[in-house]
């Protein structure tokens, strides 16, 4: 100090380590800070380490290190953190986040009083859901903390003759708008919404848990629900960032030869491969008459003489023709 050189005691802080692969050799690069050392800005330090000082390995340091004189400064002081809202009025739900320089810690308060390293850490995006001031200051090790960052928000009033959410789903099997504990014949089960531009999920495990990427599926067309089955599904529409209430749908589908309805038991939430999820073969063409007109003769066979035709239907997932001919016993 002042030319003079008086022994300091304080305290030595690890900032930083680095190791560098040499070829052959590898060698070890530690920053470090003095702290708790009663210094002015007028002050020089020099800092001397022994040779004497071993590694963790018990291997001793090449050489006595002599830093020479070193003029003592007064620490950067970081910038205080920056907020991605300015303050201001904002929807209700809006996330507003904080950064600051890398490395650095952010305290936070909203209830108005100064942070300090009691303060709540701030880890993730703030929802600003009502009216509030967010104050906030960034540390790090070998810097003065920054100053306070202030920002206010004011959440808009919203119409109360206005739902701000998607319209709730409808969902219709055959023509019949169903509702939760339905039973109706195979067949195809639609949603729709009456709000504009917006999508609709579903799950199959009766979870409504649709925030889960994982777990929800996006409706893109009619659900072909077989007969003798039951299924399980939820049902929202999602627009700008709002979910609409949720629509919770039972449906037991009949046996279409009057036997036993087989349940379907909800899978585990996130599972992917139910082997129970409804199929989408393609959806019949309301347009086309099912009249035979693909048969030759415009819907008419005639056999070769000598040989009587017999036509079935049979109804299972869907219309299959069966046509057998017997040759006649002369």
């Amino acid at each position: 100090m002042n030319d003079e050189l008086v022994p300091l005691s304080g305290k030595i802080v690890l900032l930083d380590s680095e190791k560098v692969n040499e070829g052959s050799s590898v060698s070890y690069t530690k920053t470090v800070m003095l702290t708790n050392l009663e210094l002015s800005t007028s002050d020089k330090v020099q800092v001397v380490i022994s040779n004497e000082v071993k590694s963790y390995a018990g291997v001793r340091m090449a050489e006595r290190y002599d830093s020479g004189s070193i003029d003592v400064t007064e620490p950067v002081k970081l910038a205080a953190p920056v907020a991605s809202v300015s303050s201001g009025e904002v929807e209700k739900n809006t996330v507003v986040t904080l950064s600051a320089e890398d490395g650095a810690v952010i305290y936070y308060t909203t209830d108005g009083t100064t942070p300090s390293k009691t303060s709540k850490i701030y880890k993730t995006g703030l929802f600003i859901s009502e009216n509030i001031t967010i104050k906030a200051i960034a540390v790090k090790t070998a810097m003065k903390d920054s100053n306070v960052l202030s920002v206010s928000y004011t959440v808009k009033d919203e119409d109360p003759d206005e739902d701000p959410r998607p319209a709730k789903v409808t969902a219709t099997m055959n023509g019949k708008v169903i509702t939760d504990n339905s039973t109706g014949s195979a067949g195809y089960l639609k949603f729709t919404t009456a709000t504009p531009g917006a999508q609709i999920y579903y799950t199959t495990n009766g979870n409504c848990a649709m925030t889960d990427e994982k777990n929800r599926i996006l409706y893109e067309g009619p659900i072909y629900l077989e007969a003798g089955k039951t299924y399980y599904f939820r049902v929202r529409a999602y627009l700008d960032g709002r979910w609409s209430d949720g629509l919770p749908l039972h449906i037991t589908v009949k046996p279409s030869d009057g036997g036993t309805t087989v349940p379907v038991e909800p899978p585990t939430p996130g599972d992917t491969t139910d082997p129970n999820e409804p199929s989408k073969p393609d959806e019949p063409d309301d347009s086309t008459e099912s009249s035979g007109s693909d048969l030759p003769g415009n819907g008419v066979l005639n056999p070769p003489t000598g040989i009587s035709l017999s036509l079935g239907i049979v109804l299972l997932s869907g219309a299959i023709v069966v046509v057998t001919c017997r040759k006649k016993n002369k």
